[in-house]
């Protein structure tokens, strides 16, 4: 039923509509798919949140709180659609917010550092990647 209106929403890149499955095969229907969506109570989707914090990966390890909100915006749009749709009468995410991100700081470097950083590049096969990374300023994340 989730991923339904999920591989149905013509608003969807396909890349978007893939992440958004995964999310839901691997972090929403796991957890919450044996309870019917007109019993779902917003404890329910705060303990989620919690069980996704300390155990929600696909490993069992613990997720980020990034990720727990992207679920939780998955959850959220699907039982939307189910509400638009008369399926339900609320959408039971609404009453519960994602985990706060922390953002992380950027640190940025000295002109001492960045010469260091070609330096000892010279010759590495990400030379010309880091020197124009480096050179315009751009940030690439894991």
């Amino acid at each position: 039923m989730l991923a339904a209106p999920i591989k149905n929403d013509p608003d969807l890149s396909p890349k978007t509509r893939e992440r958004y499955l995964e999310l839901a095969e691997f972090q929403i229907i796991p957890h919450l798919g044996t309870t019917r969506l007109q019993k779902l109570k917003p404890k329910q989707v705060d303990d989620w949140h919690k069980t996704l914090l300390k155990a929600g990966a696909k490993t069992g390890g613990p997720l980020s709180a990034r990720t727990v909100g992207h679920a939780h915006r998955v959850l959220h749009r699907a039982l939307q659609i189910a509400v638009e749709n008369e399926v339900l009468a609320r959408n039971v995410a609404s009453a519960k917010s994602p985990p706060t991100v922390e953002e992380e700081e950027v640190e940025i470097l000295t002109s001492d550092q960045i010469t260091i950083v070609i330096d000892k590049l010279v010759g590495h096969r990400l030379y010309e990647i880091v020197v124009v990374d480096l050179a315009t300023g751009i940030l690439r994340t894991a």
